[in-house]
């Protein structure tokens, strides 16, 4: 079947009279897929993993008002970006960690609530750089620290696992990681100062305060887990 624009007739009048016939007919033709899709099969993204969808941006990027708005092309949101990575995760046995980290932003990114995430947590979906350097998913489970302080960054960094994502990248994610339940990782409240006020400062007490800092931390990371800087099968 082939259709065309009459003379005269807008975009929004052809797309409304034939809307029915790209859905029953599959009128959509994707040239990097060398196949035709109806608009409720396509999304308009770049990329997606989500199972029974098409990513249509990259083939029409000057079109999106027509598929978007004249054929109501779904576009990504909150729950089909946690779709997507819980596919990702799912289904794929090495899952591009970019694309991960790239999702988790995306998904940050609407302010989730507790439900929305719910999905995610019995998943291998966080990225943690090991102690040994070495970069891979890890379950919410597993044991990791996140580092929101830079002075905990000089110190900890290659001797525990940690969320891959620099401190102020962390302060950007609070959301989602408020959501996750992953407060309690930062290193500022697993090492939190004491207060004191002797009378008098001496320097060595700076060193024992950077130790005892260090205690903390490593106290959290084996209290009643596995090794911190193994991972978890």
């Amino acid at each position: 079947m082939r259709l065309s624009i009459q003379l005269g007739e807008s975009v929004t009048d052809f797309a409304f009279t034939h809307s029915q016939s790209f859905e029953s007919d599959g009128l959509i033709y994707v040239p990097t897929r060398k196949q035709w899709f109806s608009p409720t099969s396509c999304m308009w993204t770049k990329s997606t993993r989500i199972a029974g969808k098409v990513a249509i941006a990259l083939d029409f990027p000057s079109l999106e008002d027509f598929f978007v708005r004249e054929l109501e092309v779904q576009e990504p949101d909150k729950s089909t970006c946690i779709k997507e990575l819980e596919t990702l995760c799912s289904v794929d046995s090495a899952p591009s960690i970019a694309q991960v980290k790239e999702l988790l932003w995306e998904i940050n990114s609407y302010e989730p609530s507790t439900s929305d995430v719910e999905v995610l947590k019995p998943l291998t979906f966080l990225p943690i750089r090991e102690a040994t350097g070495e970069l891979r998913l890890h379950n919410i489970k597993d044991v990791f620290v996140l580092f929101d302080r830079q002075g905990h960054t000089e110190t900890f960094q290659g001797k525990v696992a940690s969320l891959d994502f620099d401190i102020e990248d962390i302060r950007l994610l609070r959301p989602l990681i408020d959501v996750l339940g992953l407060t309690s990782r930062y290193t500022s409240k697993l090492a939190e100062e004491e207060s004191r006020a002797p009378d008098a400062v001496q320097e060595p007490s700076l060193s024992m305060d950077l130790r005892s800092r260090a205690y903390a931390i490593l106290r959290y990371l084996h209290r009643g887990k596995a090794a911190p800087f193994a991972r978890q099968s």
